[in-house]
């Protein structure tokens, strides 16, 4: 009888013909992300958003040219809140 095995998947992030990949976050890591949003001001929400991404190993250029909707779409995406 086989064991339980668990693969991390690989996430991307498609911008034009770029393709950035990226690791799917911990239950740890998004734990962490929620203390960090329930105390951060409005004005730094965004800035959590990139960090959390660049921790995951998104380059933090692509990210400063995204959208507000853009990044909240990226954040469901990543958690598996948004099927692609």
């Amino acid at each position: 009888m086989a064991g339980f095995k668990y693969e991390a998947e690989e996430l991307s992030l498609e911008i034009g013909d770029k393709k950035y990949p990226f690791r799917e976050p911990s239950h740890i890591e998004q734990s962490s992300l929620k203390a960090k949003f329930e105390s951060a001001s409005p004005e730094n929400a965004f800035n959590i958003y990139i960090d959390f991404f660049v921790g995951l190993g998104l380059p933090k250029e692509p990210l400063d040219k995204m959208s507000v909707r853009g990044l909240i779409g990226l954040f469901e995406y990543a958690v598996g809140a948004k099927k692609n």
